[in-house]
């Protein structure tokens, strides 16, 4: 009778967390702010609703795959409709591996992890799903050598990253970890595994570029240049607050008790799992957003469960939820107010900056959306070029879900117009010998922009976000809320 009466309190407290967790990601108007629009702008474009060139650093086969719901929503609630679905189908995975134990259903949905990404538009969830997976059956292979297993896990890394590039990483530690000591043919084996799971993408980009590792390449040489030319390797930023603050919300995600896995002991029974999860948290914590912890949370909170007594399971999920609802009051205030910002704020952000916190009633997206209507009303079926930052154009389309707009243009598009010249980045590397060699070798590449008009001289309106515009032929001609109108003189 005792133990029908726990399952009972178990299943009600499991429906009471499932449900909070939706009304969460639901209600609140925040869906993120880092990489957002390099999937929504991509789902928005292929449903139809874009009006503007499209431009993503990450994969398109998230956004390509959403599209349809997105289109049929015409909003983009449709990305939180699929967080919640693999959020869900990720415990219940988690429930089977464990071999149902229950305490794992409860322990995920009291997770600050969980919580604080649900509301994000991020493929993180999706690729967490296939990495669970991936850990799963690369286990089962390295304890009996099953090549089906193996071939099961490769095609489950192959599908994380399909979604979101950075898993790699997580995928080559893993490859790594686990395969140092197997056969080579073991090995290839995984590799054409893998190269099975990533079809699905480079299908579509063959499909959309005429070239299968379109986006592939351009993510990592994009990654590349960041880290290399650019300076932009970590997310690091500000003094040392703001790292301690990073740090910190990052640590408190992680399961309590997973810590117990580094006692000499235990590392003893699980060692590859451990190092594999720890050269994950090292690349986090090198480049810190807590929105990564999620991507291998399912594992750490695993392989935490045998050290989660009765009395332990309490204290996790007391911390759990003082945590959660620390990182979720954002959201919470996001639900009826407005932090004033075009993205909206997260705990890293309000923890990081209290100071310049400004709420009001009415969201900067909102008020943008109106001026939008009213610019769509005063001039129909006009395009626009948009600026005066290169991506401007992008926050415009992102934002516009109307027809009477033609299109945004992003005014680095127009500026390579009048200047007749494509080229937006090119690095070239040529070694000069110190003797008298008549060849010389050469490495370039770059970026250059797509002519997508074929005469730009006839824009005669442009729109930015401020009381300034950078061509001088142009005269303010309106003013709304947030947005000016720009005229071109004699035009």
């Amino acid at each position: 009778m005792k133990e029908w009466k726990f399952n009972l309190t178990y299943k009600n407290a499991a429906i009471l967390l499932s449900i909070l967790l939706a009304i969460v990601t639901i209600f609140t108007s925040f869906y993120g702010y880092t990489d957002i629009g390099d999937y929504s702008d991509v789902a928005k474009y292929f449903s139809g609703d874009y009006n503007a060139g499209i431009r993503s650093s990450h994969s398109y086969l998230y956004g390509f795959i959403i599209s349809p719901l997105v289109g049929l929503l015409n909003n983009y609630f449709a990305f939180k409709i699929v967080n919640l679905i693999f959020i869900f189908l990720i415990i219940l995975s988690m429930y089977f591996i464990s071999g149902k134990d229950k305490r794992v259903v409860l322990l995920s949905l009291v997770a600050p992890a969980v919580w604080y990404i649900s509301p994000w538009i991020t493929p993180i969830i999706i690729s967490s799903f296939f990495l669970l997976w991936a850990w799963f059956f690369i286990k089962k292979y390295d304890m009996n050598n099953d090549l089906y297993c193996l071939s099961f896990a490769g095609i489950s890394l192959g599908l994380s990253y399909i979604f979101w590039d950075t898993i790699i990483f997580f995928g080559l530690f893993m490859a790594f970890v686990f395969m140092y000591n197997k056969k080579f043919s073991h090995f290839i084996l995984l590799f054409l595994a893998i190269f099975v799971g990533i079809m699905p993408r480079l299908l579509l980009d063959q499909y959309l570029f005429n070239f299968a590792f379109f986006s592939i390449m351009k993510s990592f040489l994009g990654t590349l240049a960041n880290a290399l030319l650019f300076g932009r390797g970590t997310s690091y930023s500000g003094g040392l607050f703001n790292k301690i603050i990073l740090l910190l919300l990052i640590l408190i995600s992680i399961p309590l008790y997973y810590w117990k896995n580094y006692y000499l002991e235990n590392l003893k029974q699980n060692k590859k799992t451990i190092i594999f999860l720890t050269l994950c948290l090292l690349l986090i914590l090198i480049n810190p957003q807590v929105r990564y912890v999620f991507s291998i949370f399912p594992i750490l909170l695993l392989t935490s469960l045998k050290y989660i007594d009765e009395k332990r399971i309490k204290k996790q999920i007391i911390f759990s939820l003082v945590i959660s609802l620390i990182f979720i009051s954002p959201y919470l205030m996001q639900f009826y107010y407005s932090f004033n910002t075009l993205d909206g704020r997260d705990i890293t952000f309000v923890l990081q900056d209290p100071k310049n916190i400004a709420f009001s009633s009415i969201s900067q997206e909102s008020i943008i959306s109106s001026d939008l209507d009213k610019i769509a009303l005063d001039f129909k079926n006009e395009s626009f070029i948009v600026g005066n930052l290169d991506d401007d154009y992008r926050k415009l389309a992102h934002i516009y879900w109307g027809n009477e707009i033609n299109e945004f243009i992003s005014i680095q598009d127009y500026q390579l117009f009048l200047e007749n010249d494509s080229r937006i980045l090119s690095k070239k590397f040529e070694p000069i010998p110190n003797i008298n060699e008549r060849r010389l070798i050469w490495f370039g590449g770059g970026i250059n922009g797509n002519n997508l008009h074929e005469n730009l001289n006839d824009m005669n309106y442009a729109i930015t976000f401020g009381d300034d515009f950078r061509y001088s032929n142009f005269e303010l001609y309106n003013k709304y809320e947030e947005l000016y109108v720009w005229r071109k003189i004699n035009g």
